[in-house]
């Protein structure tokens, strides 16, 4: 962590890190939903 210029860094670190979580929460639940629905076509097909 550096202590250049706190005022600014900290802040666009802290939006750019809660970006990052929400796109990577959005990411899994479409994962899991594709997971789910191709084991609902594998079923179905069985």
């Amino acid at each position: 962590m550096r202590t250049d210029n706190p005022e600014s860094s900290t802040t666009s670190h802290e939006v750019d890190l809660n970006l990052i979580s929400r796109q990577l929460k959005l990411i899994s639940v479409l994962l899991s939903a594709i997971v789910l629905f191709c084991y609902l076509i594998l079923i179905a097909l069985v």
